[in-house]
């Protein structure tokens, strides 16, 4: 979907502190123009006193309009978040300069929000500018997202990890590997939110996901299919299993 990334910056943000400033200032003037013309009546000073009203009225109004009319409504934030997050696919096979003849059954794929905000959502709070906001429909969307990709291939384990901006539409922080099976070491969690493979030469590739309870508030929102933390980690396990020593091979 293409739209201008500015619109959606908007949504992570509030009204802007002049909206409040300029609502003030007319305020201000109405209260001196009532009080001015109860004790003095001078038009003078009641015309330019209606011309500031109009100016800092309209100037409030527009940023008023600006903010909120031209926002992106939720449903289209997370058609976006989900366009965005699909592609990751892609990028992976590209940067490991794989084809898709090569890949043995399906990719293993998994996101997550930044662990910092996860932590603030699960401790209740519902909007950080422009990291977060819970939207009407209780749903949370995100700025910022870690993305993780396991390509299966008959020869070796591939590896694509990056953080992606949903504001500029980059990733960054990007990272591949490329392992045999058997280097894979462990396969570690922590309180079934944090996943980490660790390979022989000492590489962690790990990515944070959300508890069951945080993934239900964020994946309805996002219109990108998702894996469960328990049945990711049995996915991989089996994964690397049976390339291991020929055990049935697990699809997603």
């Amino acid at each position: 979907m293409n739209i201008d990334r500015n619109l959606l910056r908007k949504y992570f943000t509030n009204l802007s502190i002049w909206f409040y400033i300029f609502c003030f200032m007319g305020v201000l003037v109405i209260s001196l123009m009532i009080l001015t013309y109860q004790y003095e009546g001078d038009a003078l000073i009641l015309c330019g006193g209606a011309l500031i009203v109009l100016v800092a009225f309209g100037s409030a109004s527009w940023i008023f309009y600006n903010h909120f009319h031209l926002r992106p409504d939720e449903k289209t934030v997370g058609r976006v978040i989900g366009e965005d997050l699909e592609q990751y696919r892609r990028v992976a096979i590209a940067m490991l300069g794989l084809t898709d003849e090569e890949v043995i059954g399906n990719y293993i794929y998994l996101w997550g929000p930044c662990y910092e905000d996860i932590s603030l959502v699960e401790s209740g709070l519902v909007f950080k500018p422009l990291h977060f906001r819970k939207g009407k429909d209780g749903l949370y969307r995100f700025t910022s997202y870690r993305v993780m990709v396991l390509v299966p291939t008959a020869r070796c384990l591939g590896v694509f990890r990056c953080m992606h901006s949903l504001l500029e539409n980059r990733y960054w922080e990007n990272e591949t590997g490329e392992y045999y099976y058997r280097d894979v070491v462990s396969i570690r969690t922590l309180e079934n939110r944090s996943l980490t493979l660790t390979f022989t030469d000492g590489n962690d590739f790990w990515i944070n996901i959300p508890s069951d309870e945080v993934a239900r508030k964020l994946y309805q929102s996002h219109h990108v299919p998702f894996v469960p933390f328990a049945r990711a980690v049995q996915s991989i396990r089996k994964m690397i299993q049976f390339h291991k020593d020929g055990g049935p091979r697990e699809t997603l």
